[in-house]
């Protein structure tokens, strides 16, 4: 079973750090949702 616990958080984190790098939206919404979908492959909000 996989974990949602912490994947707003991750996708808000990937997103803003693209943008404020200076990342098209689409580039930093690409950015957002492969960290929050990265944080939902691990259980519980922090890894090891």
């Amino acid at each position: 079973m996989k974990d949602p616990t912490g994947a707003g958080d991750a996708f808000a984190a990937g997103l803003l750090t693209a943008w404020l790098a200076g990342a098209d939206p689409a580039a930093a919404l690409e950015s957002g949702a492969a960290l929050g979908a990265a944080a939902v492959q691990r259980l519980g909000a922090r890894p090891d």
